[in-house]
C-alpha cells in the first residue's frame, strides 16, 4: 500500500517487527484530532494537530503523510471507494491525497 499526494510527502510505511529491539512508532499518534474511515476498503485515516495524516491498512501497514504547512486539520474524509483522502486545515487549505 503506497500513499502519495499533492503537496504532501510520504514519510514512512512500516510493518510491525517481531523483535523487541527494533523500535518504531506504531498505532494512533498522541496528537490525533480527527478520524475518517473508508468502510469499503477498511482504511482508517487519523489527522493530527501537527499536520500529519496516518492511514492504517491491513497486515500492520501504515502510511504517514505530512503537510508542508504543519497546520491542524478541521475536516478529513475519504471519497467513497476511490482511494482519495480529502482534508482541510485550519488555514482553509484543501489537500487531496491518493493511494
Amino acid at each position: 500500500m503506497l500513499f502519495v499526494g499533492c503537496r504532501r510527502q510520504l514519510i514512512v510505511i512500516t510493518r510491525r517487527f517481531e523483535h523487541s529491539d527494533q523500535c518504531i512508532h506504531y498505532g494512533v499518534p498522541s496528537t490525533a484530532s480527527i478520524l475518517a474511515f473508508n468502510p469499503i476498503q477498511r482504511l482508517p485515516a487519523i489527522a493530527t494537530l501537527d499536520g500529519r495524516i496516518k492511514v492504517i491498512g491491513g497486515d500492520n501497514i501504515e502510511g504517514l503523510l505530512i503537510s508542508p504547512n504543519m497546520s491542524p486539520y478541521k475536516y478529513l474524509e475519504f471519497l467513497q471507494n476511490q482511494g482519495f483522502v480529502v482534508s482541510i486545515t485550519n488555514d482553509n487549505d484543501i489537500q487531496v491525497c491518493w493511494r
